[in-house]
């Protein structure tokens, strides 16, 4: 016997303040028509739903806190026979200052690639993804349906890619060794520039161990030779907005791992601030679970058998600056240190722990 089918629509990911709707429009029933709908919230944090009868209600996403909280709604329809069916919506609510990706494109007429339309997408439309290619230019593509785009992006020599504005670009990876890279391929089509001229700016980049990307953000303009017009966009992999104070993170690469007893451990200390505002009176204190040896360390720290202090003062917004501490185990096992950063005003940041093999 046919039943009715509840549908409640996509799972989302939406922002804190935003009106969702709750879509069950879609739901239907073979033999019949639905009669009935009913919405009840099942997790998250609680909210108020315009009308849980209606086929389609609303509500406002909850200020959530960092990292997001997810909310599940379950939808109950009933049809003319009294027959029922449930499906289940769930939302992940975003913090506003929680990263994220998206491709904003605008074209113009003749510009060979788009034409005067815009597109943008984010993550509910498909995923991104982020990646090196040659030396440190970096890649970011994003997949949906019917549709694949790629940005290239390529410093100078194809060295490390930093905040700025990088003009003269040419097309990646044809670009002089003294130019910038850059290239787009468009998404439904696939058409791209034989040569192009453009600009982009980059906000963050930020490469990881193992030649990751952990985040990126870029304004791009492109041209192709021959094309009266240009597209313009806005690309973003996993960049979060700066929060209106410091924030101080902490990384720490110790070379090599495992180590020999009594050779040189250098320990890799970067402190970053990604923060909308500039720290004062930062400072790094590293602790050893065993005596060292010191051998050398950036003149702005001091090291002793078992401790490397180190005064940074005052870091900018969107800075980060990188010292070395280098020592020697004494003996076999395992050497731990633990890192901690401390600037005025702020709770201290750590410890970050790493734990070096001494063979």
């Amino acid at each position: 016997m046919p039943t009715p089918n509840a549908a409640a629509g996509p799972d989302l990911v939406v922002d804190e303040g935003q009106l969702v709707p709750l879509d069950g429009s879609k739901s239907s029933d073979g033999d019949g028509s639905i009669v009935a709908y009913r919405w009840l919230q099942q997790s998250g944090p609680t909210v108020v739903l315009s009308d849980p009868t209606a086929a389609v209600a609303t509500f406002v996403a909850p200020q959530v806190p960092t990292g997001g909280s997810d909310l599940a709604f379950q939808l109950t329809v009933t049809d003319n026979d009294g027959n029922v069916d449930t499906d289940t919506a769930k939302f992940h609510v975003a913090n506003h200052y929680d990263p994220t990706s998206s491709l904003h494109v605008i074209g113009q007429d003749n510009d060979f690639l788009l034409g005067p339309v815009e597109r943008l997408f984010t993550v509910n439309d498909g995923y991104f993804r982020a990646f090196l290619d040659m030396g440190q230019s970096i890649y970011v593509e994003y997949q949906g349906e019917g549709s694949s785009w790629l940005m290239a992006f390529a410093a100078p020599g194809n060295g490390p890619l930093l905040p700025g504005v990088y003009e003269g670009a040419t097309r990646y990876p044809f670009q002089a060794a003294n130019e910038p890279g850059l290239d787009l391929s468009v998404g439904e089509t696939g058409a791209g520039c034989n040569q192009l001229t453009g600009r982009f700016v980059v906000h963050e980049a930020e490469y990881g161990p193992l030649r990751t990307v952990v985040s990126f953000a870029a304004d791009f303009e492109v041209t192709c030779v021959g094309a009266t017009g240009t597209v313009t966009g806005t690309v973003r992999f996993n960049d979060a907005l700066p929060k209106p104070y410091p924030v101080l993170t902490i990384d720490v690469i110790d070379t090599p791992d495992p180590v020999k007893v009594r050779n040189t451990l250098t320990y890799q200390i970067t402190v970053r601030n990604r923060g909308g505002v500039d720290a004062a009176g930062v400072a790094l204190h590293t602790t050893f679970s065993d005596k060292i040896t010191p051998v050398s360390a950036d003149p702005r720290c001091t090291l002793t058998a078992t401790a490397a202090g180190c005064t940074v003062g005052a870091l900018p917004a969107g800075a980060s600056t990188t010292l070395n501490v280098a020592v020697k185990p004494g003996r076999k096992g395992v050497l731990t240190g633990s890192t901690t950063a401390t600037a005025t005003g702020l709770a201290p940041v750590g410890p970050i722990t790493t734990a070096t093999q001494v063979q």
